[in-house]
């Protein structure tokens, strides 16, 4: 799996345990992606989300709990 043209995706997911799965699913694949769960303090979310706006992953998983 490839992200062509270099587009990027928010996946936001109310389960954590679900968004792990996808990561991983999406990592095995080749895919980098960065996600952001609840127990990441906020510097720590800060600089994903920087990360992300840079292009370091092309897919950021933001989990709603």
């Amino acid at each position: 799996m490839t992200v062509d043209g270099g587009e990027s995706a928010r996946v936001f997911n109310q389960y954590v345990a679900m968004a792990r799965l996808l990561g991983a699913h999406l990592r095995e694949r080749g895919v980098p992606t960065l996600f952001l769960r609840g127990a990441v303090p906020g510097r720590g979310r800060d600089e994903m989300v920087r990360g992300f706006q840079a292009g370091e992953a092309p897919i950021f998983l933001p989990s709603l709990k």
